[in-house]
């Protein structure tokens, strides 16, 4: 597990039954939200699954306690399109900016992950 400066939460682990190399950031807590807001975030989320480009395996998703998930997966056999500090790269941007996206739709300042509010 890997904690960042912005202290997104972070766990990257190698998957048990192949070569792919799975990223997991908890960007928010959804819990807290209203029928109608929680409606809206997981349309939200539905969009950007839909809309993830070059064909990178990111996935937005909440958990069993109502956190947003990004997941992303490297495969070693991907290295020559994008090598693994890339792919943490790009995962991590996305993982902050769908972050953003969550706090626009539960109308609120996006706290400092970590904080109350935000995922713990």
């Amino acid at each position: 597990e890997l904690l960042f400066d912005d202290h997104l939460p972070l766990r990257i682990s190698l998957h048990p039954r192949s070569h792919h190399w799975v990223l997991e950031a908890f960007v928010w807590d959804a819990a807290p939200l209203d029928a109608a807001l929680r409606r809206a975030l997981v349309a939200a989320l539905l969009y950007i699954n839909a809309a993830v480009r070059d064909g990178r395996a990111l996935v937005c998703s909440l958990d069993g306690a109502d956190r947003v998930v990004v997941i992303s997966r490297w495969h070693e056999d991907g290295a020559a399109q994008a090598p693994q500090l890339d792919w943490l790269d790009y995962s991590l941007r996305q993982a902050r900016r769908i972050g953003g996206v969550c706090a626009a739709i539960a109308l609120q300042e996006a706290p400092p992950y970590g904080a109350p509010g935000s995922w713990a």
